[in-house]
């Protein structure tokens, strides 16, 4: 009995059938769109949460009377403390720990080897996805 159940059953069999004869060999057809996908919304979401931050320490620091600028001028003051490294690591950093989270999701989830269904495969994809994470940041940040 497979442990995936309803709409989603035949189209997991038939990747495996077809993993595991070694007749579908274009396996990045089915992944490259989804992971390109995913590090789209990962940058997207990562420059929302930078733009929240910013919004929310302007909002903290007037109040607390730290700041005592409009906000282009705190804007400015942020932008002239960020150098060129930090203007490039943030959007790289983003872009492949979302590319590299859907590539090593996507690759155990495709992994005929792994048996157990979703019980064995949801926390095996979570420890991967965190990997990725900490390897695109200490890559990125001893790169650049």
């Amino acid at each position: 009995m497979s442990p995936f159940s309803g709409a989603l059953a035949p189209a997991v069999g038939e990747i495996a059938a077809n993993a595991a004869t070694g007749t579908f060999t274009q396996m990045w057809l089915l992944v490259l769109p989804r992971a390109v996908a995913f590090a789209v919304a990962a940058f997207t979401l990562g420059m929302v949460f930078i733009a929240l931050a910013l919004a929310a320490g302007f909002v903290t620091g007037s109040l607390s009377g730290v700041v005592n600028t409009s906000v282009l001028g705190f804007l400015d003051n942020v932008l002239r403390a960020l150098t060129l490294r930090d203007l490039t690591a943030i959007p790289v950093k983003l872009l492949l720990m979302g590319l590299l989270v859907a590539l090593t999701c996507c690759a155990t989830g495709l992994d005929p080897r792994i048996s157990g269904g979703v019980t064995a495969l949801l926390p095996r994809a979570f420890t991967r996805g965190v990997a990725a994470i900490l390897a695109v940041t200490l890559g990125v940040s001893v790169t650049l």
